[in-house]
């Protein structure tokens, strides 16, 4: 069964203001728009628009030859010319090169385009019917005058000299007009003439689109240029056409899904549908239903991202899709994109495990502990898409996410008829084996950040495109700049502005740059002089490219596409590309490096990347003895633990911190002596002794078991291998609140006296810590400060360190 042909659109009933009108710019392009025939003007010259046409001046036909972009009959002409100079030969050239009628000479010949043999429509049919000889009819015949304009409105070209159906078409329309109603024969003129596109580059016809598609695709082109998004002339034809031939009334009809269009098409099309969604949707309307757009909540940081929607269809259960559906609507005005999207693929886990179980979990009251064990179950045989387990701190923090989701909810009362086993205890979780994190591991060791400044001079290899397409070299240079000395994340250093280099009164240089991560603008470090005196220099020449928008708003590394005012910026994947592609050309890097401590260990390739170099920069840090709020700050941590995580403590620094406080130990009988000895206290430390709760533990046999032979656990004070140091001083005093504590509520109880601490425990706590403080208070104001930071850096670096007996308030028999 044919499709019948497509009809003009009656006008429809105005039942009040179509709200797309409002969001309609009237002053846009002014006298672009020819209301009588529906048409929309561009001109092809305009950056904005992308037309493949001929390059002579005029010539809207689509080049032939790449080398010259002339059209077929331009290259013709160029070529008889005698290939002169092209650009000035494509601007004087007529647009519409044609071959002439035969019939006459000169100025008396005949203007109409020769089609058969060298003849007009006219003439050959002369020749055809008449009593002509070919010489005769050339050189006597009348010639004919220039025809008719192309009846198309506003089509610059001329027709043909005869009519087609009526109408005088030029070439290009009569070719279209066949074709069209070959396959459409019932179809009307008059809807084809309205339709059909002029033979002009930049002409948009809109006739036969309801009122509320064409303000729909107006507005689409009008919010593309305003986001400087380049778009082709071709694609959005296409989507006016595909509306216009389906019936279509609106961009975001049912019928838009999966269109059948090319990817220019497609992409412009799913443009405009996120904007009218964005403008036209409310976010109370947008969560009813079952696939968000985000940037209806304003979450525009999703509008050029991969996920750019929240999809709730993996859920199952009704009662919880719409409890995560209410979660999230809470959560997304305070967090990022990236959280509640890898909650909700937690939460999908969870359904899988509810809908596994007897009832499938439809209502509320039908969950329990079982589905949550069988979450456990889910989880631990969770496998990637290539068939690898997950790593335990995957693992681990899916089921985090679902314990935050069900606590937040239970909070917000969305679980309200849900049984309280229905619940992920705290500690609660998957036991798995978790590697622990090797600090040191993730920085580049300078003596690798040596080797890379060695080869500076390949970097720059990987071609850059866009505006700043001469440029590639300095700012792949400036980019591995900033991360070396600065230490910003990559998304930060791409997101810099050409006014990102502040100096002080003093003339000292500054960096600004904005903590999106943490939503912390305007933050500001100090960086070296070299490092300013790059950024200025090719802070100029990228001002260069973009004279006529503010420094403010020219971004330092400019987006190599879809920026022709040079506001957007690179994301940070193209700067790791970079150092990615950079470091494959350095040969031998991925030997065997000497680290700090003059260590050989392997350094592979995949470990240079953006974030390594801010965990150097921390390193760096540590090693210079920056205290630790300092590096917090330069960091622009909120906590210090986060900062404490970016580096290890060195061995040199360990080893002068244990010497530091090997000249106060302390034991059962009171102060040791130093040992007289030690090529590496480190290294010995190690090997004599195992860390216990309160210190260290010299016994033979307990330090060979790795602390597991220990006859009198928990009483290490009334030991004679047990020795502490002033490094434990915060733990000693804490044991001690503990024990007095302990005693005194079991006396309050009339507990017996075998069942409390014993006092002469407390009493050696007490010496312990009374000795430590006299021999501090003996030592000078400078060494007690070199004896407080050793003691704080031997803190830092025990807390990645095992302890195994456990800090507990009661105590065996004696």
């Amino acid at each position: 069964m044919s499709t019948p042909p497509p009809q003009l659109l009656p006008p429809v009933p105005r039942r009040g203001v179509d709200p797309v009108t409002s969001l309609l710019d009237p002053d846009w392009r002014p006298g672009a728009w020819d209301a009588e025939h529906q048409i929309l003007l561009l001109d092809r010259d305009d950056p904005w628009i992308i037309s493949f046409c001929c390059r002579a001046n005029g010539c809207d036909y689509q080049p032939r030859n790449r080398g010259t972009q002339l059209c077929q009959a331009h290259q013709r002409a160029w070529e008889q010319d005698g290939r002169p100079e092209l650009k000035p030969w494509s601007r004087q050239v007529r647009a519409e090169v044609e071959r002439l009628c035969r019939v006459g000479r000169g100025v008396n010949r005949c203007q109409r385009p020769a089609e058969a043999d060298g003849l007009c429509h006219n003439h050959a049919e002369q020749l055809r019917v008449g009593p002509w000889t070919r010489e005769r009819l050339e050189q006597e015949a009348d010639p004919l005058p220039e025809p008719a304009p192309c009846s198309i409105a506003h089509c610059p070209r001329r027709s043909r000299g005869h009519r087609w159906r009526g109408l005088g078409l030029c070439g290009h329309h009569v070719n279209r007009a066949a074709y069209y109603f070959k396959s459409r024969p019932t179809a009307a003129l008059e809807w084809w003439t309205a339709a059909v596109a002029p033979m002009r580059s930049g002409a948009l016809a809109f006739a036969g689109l309801s009122e509320r598609a064409q303000n729909e695709v107006l507005f689409g082109l009008q919010q593309a240029q305003r986001h400087e998004r380049t778009l082709g002339v071709g694609g959005v034809r296409a989507v006016i056409e595909w509306l216009r031939d389906g019936g279509i009334t609106s961009c975001l009809a049912p019928e838009t899904e999966n269109p059948p269009l090319s990817s220019p098409a497609r992409d412009f099309l799913l443009w405009t549908q996120r904007r009218l969604r964005w403008h036209l949707t409310s976010p109370e309307e947008e969560r009813r239903k079952d696939v968000w757009d985000l940037m209806v909540f304003d979450h525009t940081d999703a509008g050029r991202a991969r996920g750019r929607t929240l999809d709730f269809t993996g859920i199952h259960q009704d009662w919880l899709r719409e409890a995560a559906k209410s979660w999230a609507y809470a959560k997304l005005p305070t967090t990022a994109t990236y959280w509640p999207k890898k909650v909700l693929a937690d939460v999908v886990l969870l359904s899988d495990a509810i809908a596994a179980g007897p009832t499938g979990g439809r209502a509320p009251a039908d969950v329990g502990r079982d589905d949550i064990e069988r979450f456990f179950h889910l989880v631990r045989n969770r496998r990637q898409p290539n068939g690898k387990p997950y790593s335990g701190t995957t693992l681990q923090a899916c089921v985090h996410h679902v314990r935050s989701f069900l606590q937040d909810a239970a909070t917000l009362g969305l679980l309200n008829d849900v049984p309280p086993g229905f619940a992920v205890l705290k500690g609660e979780g998957v036991k798995v084996a978790v590697t622990e994190r090797d600090v040191g591991r993730r920085s580049i060791p300078e003596a690798v950040i040596t080797e890379l400044d060695n080869h500076l001079h390949l970097l720059g290899s990987h071609p850059v495109r866009g505006p700043a397409a001469d440029l590639g070299p300095q700012l792949q240079r400036l980019a591995y700049e900033l991360l070396r000395d600065t230490g910003r994340r990559v998304s930060e250093i791409a997101a810099l502005r050409l006014d990102c280099l502040w100096r002080d009164n003093d003339g000292s240089p500054w960096l600004i740059y904005d903590n999106a991560k943490s939503r912390r603008l305007e933050r500001r470090i100090p960086i070296f002089e070299a490092l300013a005196t790059s950024l200025e220099q090719t802070a100029q020449q990228v001002a260069a490219l973009f004279p006529a928008t503010s420094a403010a708003e020219v971004a330092l590394f400019p987006a190599q596409v879809q920026n022709r005012h040079g506001r957007r910026h690179m994301p940070g994947s193209t700067i790791r590309k970079w150092l990615h592609i950079w470091v494959e050309q350095i040969p031998g890097l991925a030997d065997q490096v000497f680290d700090d401590d003059g260590e050989l260990r392997a350094f592979p390739e995949l470990r240079v990347h953006p974030h390594a170099f801010r965990h150097a920069y921390a390193q760096r840090l540590a090693d210079s003895g920056a205290p630790l709020d300092v590096t917090q700050k330069l960091m622009d941590h909120g906590s210090p633990t986060t900062t404490q995580g970016y580096y290890e403590v060195s061995r040199p620094r360990l080893r002068k911190a244990v010497q530091a406080v090997e000249q106060i130990t302390i034991g059962r009988d009171g102060l040791r002596p130093c040992p007289a000895t030690s090529s590496d206290p480190v290294v010995t430390t190690a090997l004599r002794a195992i860390a216990v709760p309160y210190g260290l533990c010299k016994e033979p046999s307990n330090v060979k078991a790795g602390g597991q032979q220990c006859p009198i656990r928990y009483q290490c004070a009334g030991c004679g291998h047990f020795e502490t140091n002033p490094s434990y001083l915060p733990e000693l005093r804490a044991r001690l609140d503990e024990l007095l504590k302990a005693r005194e509520t079991g006396l309050a109880m009339g507990a017996a006296e075998w069942a409390l601490p014993h006092q002469q425990e407390i009493d050696r706590y007490r010496e312990m810590i009374a000795d430590m403080e006299e021999q501090l208070a003996r030592l000078s104001d400078d060494e007690r400060r070199t004896i407080d930071d050793a003691a704080t850096l031997l803190r830092q670096a025990r807390r990645s360190q095992p302890v195994f007996l456990g800090a507990t308030i009661g105590r065996g028999p004696a």
